[in-house]
């Protein structure tokens, strides 16, 4: 889901999991969640937490393959480890509000362009 970065007029967005629908309020285990909202989560991963066991866990299971739970568990790991060495919530693997509200996340212009990772407190 694209989200505005509240910066005035300027159409940059984030890309953030989202159920179907509209709303932020998606949670995600071991073989669960759209594969939109799965890849925006991975992408988010890979772009604002590179070199870590995260991101290295979703590169060495897939990539950003949409599946949270492809090649056994690499997504679930690098969410369980966010969580219990940058984050300071429960790890415990699922993806849901209180991993979302201290994630980064990806910042694009709106030609599409990243721009930086930030955390925007939605």
């Amino acid at each position: 889901m694209k989200r505005t970065d509240g910066l005035g007029d300027t159409g940059n967005y984030y890309r953030v999991p989202a159920p179907t629908g509209n709303g932020l309020s998606c949670y995600m285990q071991y073989q669960t969640g759209s594969s939109n909202a799965v890849a925006a989560l991975q992408r988010a991963i890979l772009s604002c937490c590179p070199g870590t066991y995260a991101a290295n866990r979703i590169s060495a299971t897939g990539g950003a393959d949409g599946s949270y739970g492809s090649y056994g568990t690499g997504t679930v790991d690098a969410v369980r480890w966010l969580q219990a060495n940058r984050l300071g919530v429960t790890a415990d693997g699922v993806y849901g509000p209180a991993t979302r509200g201290e994630m980064l996340w990806p910042l694009y212009y709106k030609s599409g362009s990243f721009i930086s990772c930030l955390n925007p407190g939605f």
